[in-house]
């Protein structure tokens, strides 16, 4: 009954925030939302990563982005805030597509996915897989698990950002989640499928929300896959990529830590040790053939939540093929 009412009001305030923003829509893409904060300090007071990170090791990388997440880990896990309607509807999509960092833009918040927890983890290929790049396997990497919106008062609704850390260029990102309507009371971070292609919500809200995210992307609901193999992790530009369009993250049994007593997943998540797999990870090409598993995602740290890992620590999202 709390979930049913809280859709409810959910839907009557997008509707009513929706119709407010329309007339400043065109303003608002024009300015963008970000300050003009040039401190050289992130939020939590520390150097942000600037471009001269990018000529280090991929795994030099993720232990300089790993020391500030443990630096500044939460000795209490951060509250829900309200979900901010108002600034998401003006917010400039285009930059999270077009902006090329490892830590978010000076002054620009989290609005959704706001909470969440971060471990180190490599890409363990899958021998004889046919995808080049990134797919043929990555010891650098970083996943950021996370809820959309406060799951105490709408549908938990998981989803996951992957950093792969590339020697001398940028990290190469993948977005994935298992369904933009949520997954209802079960808190349980890994008891569905992830993909970087889900289905249309089903709700009037969700889609109302859908049409924010097409400012920046035609195919707000498909992220890219193909980049991961365009580069190696190395840093090395593949002369001919083959790439997968569309990945399945199918978490592990061993991934399914019992559910915290409270239903914080950010507790759930810590109870998982290094060694575990997460997922074991499925794909298929553009003309919709399977290629099997083709690789694990294995974790090699514990779980942290952390000031930096919510404010700081940056996912760009991929527009689709052919945008």
């Amino acid at each position: 009954m709390k979930l049913a009412t809280a859709k409810n009001s959910f839907k009557k305030w997008v509707l009513g925030a929706s119709l407010t923003a329309l007339p400043l829509l065109a303003i608002t893409q024009a300015c963008g939302n970000q300050s003009s904060a040039q401190s050289g300090l992130d939020s939590t007071g520390r150097p942000i990563l600037g471009l001269a990170t990018e000529n280090l090791k991929g795994c030099e990388k993720r232990a300089l982005i790993w020391n500030k997440i443990e630096g500044t880990k939460y000795n209490t896990l951060a509250e829900w805030g309200g979900f901010d309607l108002f600034s998401f509807a003006f917010m400039n999509m285009s930059t999270t597509m077009d902006h090329i960092s490892d830590e978010m833009p000076n002054g620009r918040r989290k609005l959704i996915h706001t909470n969440g927890s971060v471990a180190q983890v490599r890409f363990e290929a899958n021998p004889g897989q046919p995808f080049t790049g990134i797919y043929k396997g990555n010891n650098c990497g970083l996943v950021r698990i996370s809820a959309a919106v406060n799951p105490d008062q709408f549908a938990f609704t998981p989803g996951m950002g992957l950093k792969f850390l590339v020697d001398g260029k940028p990290s190469e990102n993948i977005i994935a989640m298992y369904s933009l309507d949520g997954q209802g009371d079960n808190r349980q971070p890994f008891a569905n499928t992830f993909s970087n292609v889900i289905d249309d919500p089903s709700s009037f809200a969700l889609k109302a929300l859908k049409t924010i995210f097409e400012r920046a992307s035609k195919h707000a609901t498909h992220i890219a896959a193909e980049h991961l193999s365009e580069i190696d992790s190395l840093g090395g530009i593949v002369a001919a990529p083959v790439a997968p369009e569309k990945l399945s993250f199918v978490p592990t049994a061993e991934a399914q830590a019992p559910v915290d007593k409270d239903g914080e997943f950010r507790n759930t998540l810590t109870q998982l040790n290094p060694g575990v797999t997460l997922y074991n990870v499925y794909a298929k090409d553009s003309a919709g053939k399977d290629a099997g598993l083709i690789g694990k995602l294995i974790l090699e740290s514990k779980f942290v939540s952390s000031i930096y890992g919510d404010e700081n620590l940056f996912f760009r999202h991929r527009r689709f093929k052919g945008e």
